[in-house]
């Protein structure tokens, strides 16, 4: 019998895509919903799974929930939510008996430190599902490579791509007449490109379906560490992050379409909260060369 699953993911999009390595096996099992911010709205639309944002509880009753994020809100989340059985994830023994009165069970939340991905493997462990190397998000848009998409935002500043390689991507496909989209709300940013660029690539506002749909038409989706590398990948779009105060190895995707660009500085990962002291070299480092061969490398022109 098909059963009815509710994951609670409140996190941001990368934590939300690096979760479908739980979701996904689910689908076999049967329905899936999931709850994520209500600023995420659309980003899981037009595929398999069931949206719901967290302004919004379901009134239905589900099989089992699983708490991906097991935070202050999704605990608020799940006691609301009505589930058989309700699964959680702690930090350590006192979280255990904390919320034990929330869960039927919990799970580790930080088993390992490789990969964020491998984190959510208790869970999956716990439910008997072998673990899979994808994070991939099927979807039924249709796909119409047309336009490069250049992410020039990123939640931390420390993370954004160095303007100066915006520019020169941008100009770069100008002289190959292949159209490029830049992505992003940081508005000064947009409009220094723009104006070094006369203008040259496609910018306009957009939701986050919007951007979906953006990312899904793309030939190659260029991209800091930020939640739309990790949507672009998802969608199994070719994608080259560039990685700065971030390890890959820790928070890069585990998709084989996509690849990296990082430099092996003794102080990554770093603190992103404090001033770097060394001037944001792990990403002003980056040469326009080495993101050249790996453009070309990728798209298959050498």
């Amino acid at each position: 019998m098909k059963k009815k699953f509710i994951l609670v993911n409140v996190s941001g999009i990368g934590d939300i895509v690096s979760s479908l390595i739980v979701a996904n096996p689910l689908l076999k099992l049967g329905t899936v919903a999931i709850v994520i911010p209500k600023n995420f709205k659309g980003l899981l639309a037009d595929t398999d799974f069931i949206e719901f944002t967290d302004n919004q509880i379901p009134e239905e009753e589900f099989d089992v929930l699983i708490d991906l994020t097991s935070n202050t809100q999704s605990r608020s989340l799940t006691k609301k939510i009505k589930a058989n059985f309700k699964l959680g994830r702690s930090k350590n023994f006192w979280h255990k008996i904390k919320f034990s009165q929330i869960y039927h069970k919990m799970v580790p939340k930080y088993p390992t430190s490789d990969h964020i991905t491998w984190d959510f493997k208790p869970i999956l462990d716990y439910l008997k599902i072998e673990l899979s190397n994808t994070t991939y998000l099927s979807t039924t848009l249709k796909a119409e490579e047309k336009e490069v998409c250049i992410h020039i935002g990123a939640d931390k500043e420390i993370r954004r791509i160095p303007i100066q390689l915006i520019v020169k991507c941008c100009e770069y496909f100008q002289e190959r007449k292949i159209p490029v989209r830049i992505i992003g709300i940081e508005q000064e940013i947009v409009n220094e490109v723009l104006e070094r660029t006369n203008a040259y690539p496609l910018y306009e506002k957009g939701s986050l379906s919007d951007v979906k749909r953006w990312l899904n038409n793309s030939i190659i989706t260029v991209a800091s560490d930020s939640g739309l590398f990790h949507l672009a990948s998802s969608l199994n779009k070719k994608s080259i992050g560039l990685y700065g105060p971030n390890t890959y190895k820790r928070s890069g995707s585990v998709n084989p379409n996509a690849q990296v660009l990082e430099l092996d500085y003794d102080c990554r990962p770093c603190n992103q909260n404090v001033a770097c002291p060394y001037e944001n070299k792990c990403m002003k480092d980056i040469t326009w060369e080495s993101l050249k061969a790996k453009i070309e490398e990728m798209m298959g022109t050498k």
